[in-house]
Order: C-alpha cells, then sequence, then structure tokens
C-alpha cells in the first residue's frame, strides 16, 4: 500500500513515523494509540519504502497485519493507506445551512466502505479539558472504488437534540490513484428529510 497522511483538509505523500528509540517506530493516532512497525520494514534500505530526512522518518509503502505495520505484500500493492485526522474544518457551510450562531457542540459518526485499520475518537484537547466538537484519528486501508463517509451532528451546547446544520457524505475516497478529500456541504435537517412525492 502506498502511504498518505490527511491533515488540515490537505493529503500528503507519507506517514511520519514516531521514534521511541532506535529500533522502535510507530504509527500515531491521537491521542494514545500507537501502531508498531516490524523491524524487517523499519530497516528497510530502499527510500520509496522508508525515507530518512532531516531527522525524521517517513513510511511510504507497507502493508499491515493485525495492527502492525509489515514489509509490502504484493497483494496490497495497488492499495492505499491514510492516516487522516478529521475535525469540524472537513465542513463547508452555505447560506442555507451557516455556522449556528449559538455556542455548539458536536458528534461525529464514521460509516467505513473501506478497511478500519485504526480509529481513536478524540474527545480532550491537549488540557485534558473536553472538545466542544469531536474530532477522529484513524488510518484506512484503501482498495480502488473505496470512500470513507462521515456524519457531523450538531446540537446546542449542554443540550440534547439536534439542531441545523446537518453534514453527511464521503469526505475521503479512492479511485487508484491518489485519495482525495473532499469537504462536506451543510444542509438543513428539513432539507435531508425532504421527499420527492
Amino acid at each position: 500500500m502506498r502511504c498518505f497522511s490527511l491533515n488540515e483538509g490537505i493529503i500528503s505523500p507519507g506517514i511520519q513515523l514516531w521514534q521511541d528509540e532506535p529500533t522502535k517506530c510507530f504509527v500515531h493516532l491521537r491521542p494514545n494509540v500507537w501502531m508498531p512497525v516490524h523491524a524487517d520494514l523499519l530497516n528497510c534500505s530502499d527510500p520509496t519504502q522508508v525515507e530518512r530526512r532531516e531527522g525524521q522518518i517517513i513510511l511510504h509503502r507497507a502493508s499491515v497485519q493485525g495492527m502492525e505495520f509489515i514489509p509490502e505484500v504484493a497483494e496490497s500493492a495497488g492499495n492505499a493507506c491514510v492516516l487522516a485526522n478529521i475535525d469540524n474544518s472537513v465542513v463547508q457551510y452555505t447560506e442555507q445551512a451557516p455556522q449556528p450562531d449559538f455556542e455548539f457542540e458536536t458528534a461525529m459518526g464514521l460509516n467505513f466502505y473501506a478497511w478500519p485499520i485504526g480509529t481513536s475518537r478524540v474527545t480532550l484537547g491537549a488540557d485534558s479539558r473536553k472538545l466542544p466538537c469531536e474530532e477522529y484519528s484513524m488510518v484506512v486501508g484503501m482498495k480502488p472504488g473505496d470512500y470513507v463517509n462521515l456524519h457531523v451532528i450538531f446540537k446546542r451546547a449542554g443540550q440534547h437534540g439536534s439542531v441545523d446544520p446537518w453534514v453527511e457524505g464521503a469526505f475521503l475516497r479512492f479511485d487508484g490513484s491518489e485519495p482525495t478529500y473532499h469537504r462536506l456541504v451543510a444542509r438543513t435537517q428539513a432539507e435531508r428529510f425532504r421527499r420527492v412525492a
């Protein structure tokens, strides 16, 4: 699988590894999920698979066994692996469905039409305080045609029950060449549930 990272709406080639010690590296999902990288892959001298530059180790090609990254096998060579961090910046507000003008919270729901290798729900900030809007960190294996759907539900802060807007759709797709990121257009709940007679 070719490896990519999605951060702040930008997809870049490669996944930066976290190095614990010279012989131990991990793929990190915020806040506290660590996926190990097998020594045979880490010690690979082929820069098209593992690149070392300016003190960083970048993973470009790999396969996954369980939760561990291993040297690439032929069966997964045409697939993609995406380390994605997703937050409310995925929402594209409109005149009909603007950002709420009151204090709000959001919850996210994911539907994988791909292989969810690892997912981590982010609800606390760096200061350990609860985030008003959920975020997700994930590693997704994708074959050509795969995608990941996202739902974002809004509610008034401290209250139950959803309010406008409503957000739903595929934010990550893989067509076999490059994975693509898509912002999701906000809609009203009335529009969501409207049925054509």
